[in-house]
């Protein structure tokens, strides 16, 4: 695996992981009885991206660490898009 598909694997990763973080906490903002649902997505969240890191552990820990920066770099790029961090 070259360090370019580990880093698109980890940056698919993680904006699923913090795109469905971000809808579960706007389904919350919007109907706070459904406190289960948030349970659930974030138990859904971790083994997915737990089986994605695990995936890339078979192509060495070289791998691992680009696709960590794959998964930070989609969280910087969300907070950027969606989050507090646009510099308006």
């Amino acid at each position: 695996m070259t360090w370019y598909a580990a880093l698109t694997t980890g940056a698919g990763l993680g904006l699923v992981y913090f795109s469905g973080l971000w809808w579960s906490v706007r389904q919350l903002m919007c109907r706070p009885e459904r406190r289960g649902r948030v349970f659930g997505s974030r138990i859904v969240r971790l083994v997915l991206a737990g089986f994605g890191f695990f995936a890339l552990t078979r192509f060495g820990v070289e791998a691992v660490v680009v696709g960590l920066a794959g998964f930070w770099l989609a969280r910087c790029h969300l907070l950027y898009r969606l989050g507090s961090l646009s510099h308006e």
